[in-house]
């Protein structure tokens, strides 16, 4: 009997997979929000997620201008950079082709906003 006790494998939780742990964090909450959902408000994590996305959308560009600028400056230093630009202004002309001629509205020719496209409507009859 010592023989199989000792054979026998010992349960961790570390062995766990993350999709148990995360399908069995999604069911207690959905439990705990049915159950006491009065209790759980948590309205204010909404918020600090909606605050950390708005820090984001204004970080965006600056976060985005030096990342291409550091890969440019590395460019430069390993010889690249005429490739580099060679290909954007191949893509920036593909792209420019493949999107047609821009079509600019005339203050006369726009349709403005849903009410003013029904006062017009009702002026013509």
């Amino acid at each position: 009997m010592a023989e199989a006790v000792a054979g026998a494998r010992r349960f961790s939780l570390r062995k766990v997979p993350g999709a148990v742990w995360g399908l069995g964090a999604l069911a207690l909450g959905m439990l705990l929000g049915t159950l006491w959902g009065d209790l759980f408000l948590l309205q204010w994590i909404g918020k600090g997620i909606g605050y950390v996305f708005q820090a984001l959308k204004l970080g965006a560009p600056y976060i985005i201008f030096f990342t291409i600028g550091a890969a440019i400056v590395d460019m430069l230093r390993h010889g690249k950079a005429g490739r580099f630009s060679l290909w954007v202004t191949i893509v920036f002309t593909g792209i420019g082709l493949a999107a047609g001629p821009s079509r600019s509205s005339s203050p006369s020719r726009s349709s403005g906003s849903p009410g003013a496209r029904a006062t017009r409507a009702s002026a013509r009859s």
